[in-house]
């Protein structure tokens, strides 16, 4: 049998080693508290925060599979060592965004991933949400600045937290994207964004590319848009067969082409051109008609891309208000051509009590031109389909629709459906009668046109070296009539291009009063200055 061990050391023995247990035990208490308070101040996914800007801000942090919204007047730090700086003193941990409203009610916000500390100060924050999703700890903590920070905007920001991969089903900023930069010059700013957006599937994708193509359209021809151009016409397939046919039965060369238009447009009361929206050149097509068109008799100017008509036929010049894509330079110049010949201009597009959208266009162009002048003689830019004279089992379109309701046949000109080919025929422009091509989808439309127009401006006596060492947009504005430099706020730049580092450009200027404008990607105004002479 085992003897018993007695550790009775004594009443003396066992109140020092009580106190020995007691050190120890806190010891160890002491560095689990240290270890729970030694999370980073900045937490470690920091960096690959995304920041999607609209009317909300969609904050999305692939590594950790986080996503919340907050209003688009919120600022968020974006720079790992300014918010260390920042949150330095302030007794929080695993910050993994940080922001604050750029308008009253001024206000901060933190969002906390596993934070160290268990306690935060009494008192230091206004609103504090804590909440676990799929095993991680989140903090959201509000407080006001000059201001009380709104409850209601604390509950939209905290209420919205989502744990998984991207952004929730439903959730589609990249619209939200555009429509938030609809009203804005900076283009750079805009193509930022959208470009940083993470498209999460092939249709998303597409429209990311459409989107980006949009703004670097308007950012004049620089080499970022043509090999997104590239990508996005790659994805429709050659046929030689196409490509011989023009050759044989069309007509190639760009002033046979415009003569040929010409002639064509003699006998017609209405004439329809489509339009891709990231094609400038087929603004230009329509720019070098006018004239001669306007001679004919046609007095009319219809475009699906104006917002109002009335202010622009009253003499005002456009402002980045007229209209989505008549920001792009090339647009404005057609407007610019269109008024000083005396053009009258029509918006027609469908407004929000009118839901068949291409019923609604086809009854507003009517009325504001034949129906209220019988004479009319009219021209139309419109977008990709819109034009077409048979439906083809698809949806029936504006012109159909117009031929059928009014008993007015347009002579209609895709410059779309074949825009794909324009590399291939040696010429500026191609034009064929539709019935010359086998392909049925082709034959929609009267003629088929294929343009691919240069629109580089001539090198001439001003030149800009871009000096900041990453891209940037510059922007020359006429600013003969600006009452105050901050005029670029609503007025469309003559010019607009993106510059590489290092880049330049040369171009002439029409007159002196010109002001230039640079931009950065983020929308920071880095230059804003007249022109000089001779510069």
């Amino acid at each position: 049998m085992k003897k018993r061990v007695d550790f009775n050391l004594g009443g003396a023995a066992n109140v020092w080693m009580r106190c020995r247990l007691s050190l120890f035990l806190s010891g160890i208490l002491a560095f689990l508290l240290a270890i729970s308070g030694c999370a980073p101040k900045v937490h470690r996914a920091f960096e690959s925060n995304r920041y999607l800007s609209g009317f909300s801000t969609y904050l999305v942090n692939e590594d950790l599979g986080t996503y919340f919204r907050s209003p688009g007047d919120i600022d968020y730090t974006r720079n790992r060592a300014e918010l260390e700086a920042y949150v330095g003193e302030i007794p929080v941990n695993g910050v993994l965004f940080h922001g604050r409203s750029n308008m009253k009610p001024l206000y901060e916000l933190f969002v906390l991933v596993n934070p160290g500390r268990r306690t935060i100060e009494p008192g230091l924050f206004e609103y504090r949400f804590d909440t676990v999703v799929r095993g991680r700890r989140y903090v959201f903590l509000g407080r006001g600045m000059d201001d009380r920070f709104p409850e209601s905007d604390f509950r939209y920001i905290s209420k919205s937290l989502t744990r998984g991969k991207g952004l929730p089903d439903g959730v589609a900023p990249l619209n939200d994207l555009m429509e938030r930069h609809a009203k804005s010059g900076k283009f750079l700013e805009a193509y930022t964004e959208i470009a940083g957006y993470p498209a999460s599937d092939r249709t998303d994708r597409g429209l990311q590319l459409q989107y980006e193509l949009t703004y670097l359209s308007m950012l004049g021809d620089n080499t970022l848009f043509r090999e997104k151009l590239k990508v996005w016409e790659d994805r429709y397939a050659l046929d030689e067969a196409v490509t011989l046919r023009i050759r044989e039965k069309g007509i190639r060369g760009k002033d046979r082409v415009l003569d040929s238009l010409l002639a064509l447009a003699a006998g017609q009361r209405l004439l329809m051109f489509s339009e891709n929206h990231f094609y400038p050149w087929h603004r230009i097509l329509v720019r070098e008609l006018l004239p001669a068109l306007k001679a004919e008799g046609y007095g009319y100017l219809a475009l699906e891309a104006l917002v109002t008509d009335s202010l622009l036929n009253q003499g005002m010049e456009p402002r980045l208000a007229t209209g989505f894509y008549t920001r792009e330079q090339q647009f404005n110049r057609l407007l610019q051509a269109a008024r000083e010949l005396g053009f009258e201009f029509v918006s027609y597009e469908a407004s929000e009590g009118q839901p068949d959208r291409e019923a609604a266009q086809a009854a507003n162009l009517y009325g504001k031109t034949f129906g209220r002048d019988p004479d009319a003689r009219v021209v139309v830019l419109a977008g990709i389909d819109h034009i077409y004279e048979e439906s083809d089992g698809e949806q029936i379109r504006m012109a159909q629709l117009f031929a059928e309701n009014y008993g007015i046949d347009p002579l209609t000109v895709s410059q779309t459906d074949l825009a794909h080919y324009r590399t291939q025929l040696g010429a500026d422009l191609a034009l064929i009668n539709a019935d010359s091509l086998i392909t049925r989808r082709y034959r929609r439309v009267d003629y088929q046109l294929v343009n691919n127009l240069d629109p580089t401006p001539a090198p001439g006596d001003f030149t800009y070296t871009n000096p900041f060492g990453k891209p940037v947009q510059l922007g020359l504005y006429d600013a003969r009539d600006w009452k105050t430099d901050l005029a670029f706020t609503f007025s469309v730049p003559q010019f607009s291009f993106l510059l590489a580092g290092g880049g330049n450009i040369s171009l002439d200027l029409p007159h002196p009063g010109f002001r230039l404008l640079v931009f950065d990607e983020v929308g920071r105004v880095l230059v804003n200055r007249p022109v000089n002479t001779g510069e």
